[in-house]
């Protein structure tokens, strides 16, 4: 699509995405939205948290059974987190969380692996009563939760983000929030990524059949996959209307539109634009050979 920035001649280009579970591309990019955002949230509370993580899974369902599965883990999860269930101790240990669902394929076995992964601000939380709540939640023995700590490492040794030493904290140059110092791979970035992730590791097409990839598709669709609550909430995206959609490429760059016509600057803004984004473009002369691009800019110029 052909974005124009309100009241300026500003051009960009956005790629029309099918915004699917299962494409790679889309998997990509809104893992990397939601990092950053999650990474923004936690660089001004690091040092006010005290984090640790938490597995939860269910027997893995046979090839055919994900959509009941995936009903019953999620409602489950809910229903672990309602304050009105006595049973539950979710909010006597939890303050804040972020959570994600993750499906990965055994292909030996042909089943399907969905697990939630979920990282929460709060106090130590007994594996035993969390155990003991999930299988609450879904009705059944056959299912586990596991719960770790996070930790960073200071002279080789792992020490919990909750106790990390002064000498590890520094400032936010815009908030003056204390924030940790060290974010290896190892710490805080890393416990932020292994949440943000994409819900679906890519699939390997040699051995994922066309059947298995309509099943996730349509369990997938219009589930909630990630969200997050209390102290670690991530603020939502900022809709801002800064552009005008002239519509799509294929339709803007046609000689004979309106839009086109009237604007003999636009071709060329669009060119600048792709060619300034190297992915973008090297995408562009994939649908449109190099040639395509050169007649259009000798039929621009006259």
């Amino acid at each position: 699509m052909v974005l124009r920035r309100v009241n300026t001649e500003d051009i960009s280009l956005l790629p029309v995405a099918c915004n699917t579970a299962p494409c790679p591309h889309c998997a990509r990019t809104k893992s990397a939205i939601l990092f950053h955002r999650a990474a923004d949230k936690f660089e001004k509370i690091a040092s006010r948290v005290s984090l640790r993580w938490i597995t939860l899974d269910i027997v893995n369902p046979k090839f055919g059974e994900l959509l009941p599965c995936l009903n019953r883990i999620l409602n489950a999860f809910r229903e672990l987190r309602q304050s009105h269930n006595a049973w539950s101790s979710w909010n006597d240990h939890v303050a804040g969380y972020i959570w994600s669902l993750e499906i990965t394929i055994n292909h030996v076995a042909r089943s399907w692996h969905p697990h939630i992964h979920i990282i929460f601000d709060g106090s130590f939380f007994p594996m035993e009563k969390m155990n003991e709540d999930w299988q609450r939640a879904l009705g059944t023995k056959q299912a586990r939760a596991i719960i770790g700590e996070c930790y960073i490492k200071k002279d080789g040794k792992k020490i919990p983000l909750s106790d990390a030493p002064q000498s590890e904290i520094r400032y936010h140059p815009d908030t003056n929030d204390p924030i940790l110092h060290d974010l290896r791979p190892e710490n805080l970035l890393n416990v932020i990524a292994e949440t943000t992730k994409y819900i679906l590791p890519p699939l390997e097409t040699e051995k994922t059949r066309p059947s298995e990839i309509c099943e996730l598709m349509f369990a997938l669709h219009n589930k909630r996959l990630k969200g997050s609550g209390g102290t670690l909430a991530i603020p939502g995206r900022q809709k801002k209307n800064d552009y005008i959609n002239l519509g799509g490429l294929q339709s803007v760059l046609d000689p004979t539109n309106p839009k086109y016509v009237d604007d003999d600057t636009l071709f060329q803004r669009i060119v600048t634009f792709a060619q300034s984004k190297p992915i973008l473009w090297f995408n562009l002369l994939r649908f449109w050979p190099e040639a395509f691009w050169i007649e259009k800019a000798a039929s621009a110029a006259r």
